[in-house]
């Protein structure tokens, strides 16, 4: 069963590693801005019926 495994060379592996990382990153940043927009908004909320 292992022979017919392709195995990637490591410079695919690290090239794959590379992608999953930077989509980590921005994944995390575009979630982070969202979360800050959605706070600010429930703010401006919660203020107006001070």
């Amino acid at each position: 069963m292992l022979e017919k495994v392709s195995w990637p060379t490591w410079s695919q592996l690290q090239q794959s590693t590379v992608i999953v990382l930077v989509a980590t990153v921005l994944i995390t940043a575009l979630v982070w801005v969202m979360d800050f927009i959605a706070l600010g908004g429930l703010k401006f909320i919660y203020s107006s019926f001070e």
